[in-house]
């Protein structure tokens, strides 16, 4: 209903309940401006609206593609891979080595099992029981010499997927290479409900990093504790003088998920950082002095 009114000197146009004060502007024209910011208003929530639902099928096109290219074939894979490893280094120490320039510290800790990444099979100090690689090692044909590598029996873990250049289906046969599947994440998750300790029916996470997927695996096998070596975090390149592009603080990011997600699942296992640079305070801290021979 739409009617005029005059209270108190004052004119009114009555629309419904609401009663819209006008002077010499025609109640036509006024009723006009009304009707045109409603309209616009709903308009505006209209096109938000739109936008969300525009973004949240994104989303779910996103959490599809993951899920046929990853997280299904990862199932397939990783029941194959993983079970036979499972607690196999219960009650033992296992250090975790990463490519920092630290590495060139690290004095071997007797009876260890030493679980490598990447270029560190070129560490002369230690001969590796485990080897995980993610990318082609391109340079210096270090992806061959991966292959051939024997260390202390190492068995190798090669990605099924890459950043840079993949590894190929020749060099996973040559160097009889396990092989996994990861999904790199954007950042650390402040909740771990969307993920479970069992690594043989899921992708590995990583921080563009393959130390991620190694340290996983480390905790799968259950051992008393882990040393991390060599997980420098920092811009100083590499122990082999190769420099680095990765983000320091993209994986120091990594790190502190990856700390809850020990904490939760695996409580029992006492995390040691060797020589910390960027991980200072992260883990339990233990100074190592290098000795000359």
């Amino acid at each position: 209903m739409i009617c005029k009114i005059i209270k108190n000197n004052k004119k009114y146009l009555c629309i419904g309940k609401f009663r819209i004060k006008y002077g010499r502007v025609s109640p036509i024209k006024i009723l006009q401006n009304h009707i045109d910011k409603m309209l616009n208003s709903n308009l505006a929530n209209l096109e938000q609206t739109q936008n969300e639902i525009i973004q949240k099928i994104g989303c779910v096109q996103s959490k599809l593609l993951e899920l046929q290219s990853i997280t299904l074939p990862a199932f397939h894979v990783h029941q194959k891979v993983f079970p036979k490893y499972k607690g196999i280094n219960k009650g033992k120490d296992v250090v975790l080595m990463g490519a920092g320039p630290t590495l060139n510290q690290y004095q071997p800790i007797k009876n260890a099992i030493h679980i490598g990444t990447n270029r560190t099979f070129k560490f002369d100090k230690v001969l590796l029981d485990y080897l995980f690689i993610q990318d082609n090692l391109i340079a210096e044909n270090d992806q061959e010499k991966a292959n051939k590598y024997q260390g202390n029996q190492c068995k190798k873990f090669y990605g099924m997927h890459y950043w840079v250049k993949p590894i190929s289906v020749t060099d996973t046969e040559e160097a009889n290479a396990e092989n996994f599947y990861f999904i790199d994440r954007d950042a650390p998750t402040s909740s771990l409900q969307n993920f479970h300790s069992d690594i043989s029916l899921r992708p590995l996470n990583t921080w563009s990093s393959i130390i991620f997927p190694a340290f996983e695996f480390a905790l799968w096998t259950h051992p008393k504790r882990i040393f991390l070596v060599g997980c420098d975090c920092s811009h100083t390149g590499h122990f082999d003088k190769v420099e680095s592009t990765l983000s320091s603080d993209r994986i120091i990011y990594g790190w502190q998920y990856m700390k809850e997600y020990a904490e939760k699942y695996y409580p029992d296992i006492e995390i040691i950082s060797i020589n910390p640079v960027g991980l200072k305070g992260v883990f339990k801290d233990m100074k190592q002095i290098r000795t000359t021979n």
